[in-house]
């Protein structure tokens, strides 16, 4: 990721500000047009969406009001002529059958009325016209004489040869019994002339907008001028167009149910569709309409935010020119003076005269390289200066005197700091039976490790005494964690040593551990010798001490006195090895040990 990272940053800095003007325009006027253009075509989208819902909503709701209208005449028209017929005072047959023939032509949507006896068996048909499409069974199934007085709308069913069949069965009672039946069976053409009506006036004349769906989903009517194979009579929609999604189970038909939805049919185009349900005719309204219709001004909106977003690229790219061309020559100016103060060519003077910061830019510049030609005379004179006193002094020292911060003189000064000693244990013998040589190279690499261990807890070497090192902490710098810095510093020596032994062994024959010693107090620091030979070193009693500890320290041993371990703080385990006494010293020394 961070070698992508690079990659990128390695790229835009290697554009012309030309460019990266032009691109900040750019993003400046399109990015936002950029960012809104989506929102706005998604909600223009969702807008054009719910209004078609609602239309089909509404022409869901027509289509049902018309059905349910010509359906409810059929059904008064049929109770009109149970009524007829079950009237006992009207005792001629051929006046009720004129009366039933005149309720029968004012009934537009009814075809024929069938008469069935007790037993069920028909009795009669009476039939608008030459209606030669009438088809009514010879008798009633008895499944379907267990209606109620008022009647009941017989399940809707359509086959590809016969169409819709919807026929209202309503009993003839007389004195509380049942003497007869009469079916009525609407016009088969009806319903798809109704629904073709509606599909053309309310979806651009099309023929496939509005579909009568029976309870296992299959196509009962739609308009009779329909080319569409999928909306044939009979037809199974059942995982088809908005049935792919939608479930429909046959007993959502009993209930008030509407749904929309968009869905793609099996020839990849996209529709808009809804589904109301009928329960009391148990049959659902479909109505769809496909997409690109749907979304035709979206098409145009799309067009419109392309043709601004063009629009103003083309004016973005015109004025970030323009203001490139401004820019860059004094800024290419302004470079080749950097070029000259980079080649220590301090005298050379900016050109640049275009009144604003790009002019105050190159005075600036002006100035910079005159403040630079003075600090590079500093630098070097002070670099020699702390050159030649880094060979006798501390760095930290060296560098304070050639900053002139500290006075190169003899004396010092008190501080409290610690001091530690740190010996290698059986050096003797080695030094004894190994070459000298061999011998300073193991020392070489021993006094780097150790030096590079207390540098790294910002102590200061003093010196090297044959095969120990003296460091101590709290000066030229004031510590006030000196003790903590010291016995963390004799822990980490003891562990790099520990590290290295191995290998020493095996280069050199030596089993190196060594002993450390820590105490701390008050000392004198400051520069020790004579005007012509000097060193920074810590001179009094706690140095004594602290090499005396060093001499006693066993083996990977840390030996430290009571005032070092209290400096030490809380942070480190201690164990108390009891008063000792010491050479040079007239009271025994309370001496702990290092728990490491």
């Amino acid at each position: 990721m961070s070698t992508a990272s690079s990659d990128t940053r390695g790229s835009i800095r290697g554009l012309s500000l030309r460019t990266k003007w032009t691109a900040a325009m750019l993003c400046l006027s399109v990015l936002p047009l950029v960012a809104v253009g989506p929102i706005v075509l998604r909600q223009q989208r969702n807008g054009l969406l719910h209004a078609e819902e609602a239309h089909q909503a509404s022409v869901m709701d027509h289509a049902g009001s018309l059905l349910e209208a010509q359906l409810g005449a059929a059904a008064r028209t049929v109770g009109a002529t149970v009524n007829v017929l079950a009237e006992a005072r009207m005792t001629d047959p051929d006046a009720k059958i004129s009366l039933l023939r005149a309720l029968l032509s004012r009934c537009e949507p009814l075809d024929s009325l069938a008469i069935y006896g007790a037993d069920g068996t028909k009795l009669d048909t009476i039939v608008r016209g030459e209606a030669a499409e009438v088809q009514t069974p010879a008798t009633l199934p008895r499944e379907v004489r267990d209606y109620d007085e008022r009647g009941q709308w017989l399940p809707a069913s359509a086959t590809r040869d016969s169409g819709l069949e919807m026929q209202f069965l309503q009993p003839i009672v007389v004195g509380g019994a049942r003497t007869g039946w009469v079916l009525g069976s609407v016009r088969r053409s009806a319903v798809p002339d109704l629904l073709g009506a509606l599909s053309r006036d309310h979806f651009e004349g099309r023929e496939d907008g509005v579909v009568l769906i029976g309870r296992d989903l299959e196509v009962l009517a739609s308009s009779r001028s329909v080319s569409d194979v999928d909306l044939r009579v009979g037809t199974s929609l059942a995982g088809r167009d908005i049935f792919r999604a939608m479930s429909m189970p046959r007993e959502r038909f009993s209930v008030l149910f509407v749904s929309s939805s968009e869905f793609v049919r099996s020839n990849g185009s996209a529709w808009v569709g809804s589904v109301r349900t009928l329960p009391a005719l148990k049959v659902a309204v479909f109505a769809r309409r496909p997409a690109e219709q749907v979304f035709t001004s979206l098409v145009a909106t799309r067009r419109a935010v392309i043709g601004a977003l063009v629009a103003i690229a083309l004016i973005a790219l015109g004025v970030a020119t323009w203001i490139a061309s401004r820019t860059t020559r004094p800024i290419a100016e302004l470079t080749r003076l950097a070029r000259e103060y980079a080649a220590r060519r301090f005298t050379a003077r900016s050109t640049v005269e275009t009144g604003d910061e790009l002019e105050r830019l190159g005075s600036t510049m002006e100035l910079m390289a005159d403040d630079l030609s003075a600090s590079e005379k500093e630098i070097a004179r002070r670099a020699g200066v702390e050159k030649d006193l880094s060979r006798f002094l501390p760095a930290a020292v060296a560098s304070e005197i050639a900053a002139g911060q500290r006075k190169l003189e003899l004396g010092g000064e008190r501080r409290t700091v610690s001091v530690l000693f740190a010996d290698v244990v059986s050096f003797t013998p080695f030094a004894e039976r190994a070459d000298p040589e061999k011998v300073v190279d193991f020392l070489n690499e021993l006094f780097t490790v150790l030096t590079e261990v207390v540098f790294r807890h910002e102590g200061t070497v003093d010196k090297f005494v044959g095969d120990a090192i003296m460091a101590f902490f709290g000066a030229p710098n004031a510590m006030p964690d000196h003790g903590e810095r010291a016995v963390a510093c004799a822990e980490d020596m003891h562990r790099f040593v520990e590290a290295s032994a191995p290998e020493w062994k095996l280069k050199y024959g030596i089993d190196v551990k060594i002993a450390v010693g820590v105490n701390s107090g008050e000392v004198l620091v400051g520069n020790l010798g004579s005007e012509s030979r000097m060193d920074y070193t810590a001179i009094g009693d706690v140095v004594n001490v602290a090499a005396r500890l060093e001499a006693l320290a066993r083996p990977g041993q840390t030996l430290l006195t009571g005032d070092a371990a209290r400096a030490a703080g809380d942070t480190f385990e201690f164990r108390s090895l009891g008063e000792h006494p010491l050479r040079g010293k007239e009271q025994p020394v309370a001496i702990v040990e290092l728990v490491r």
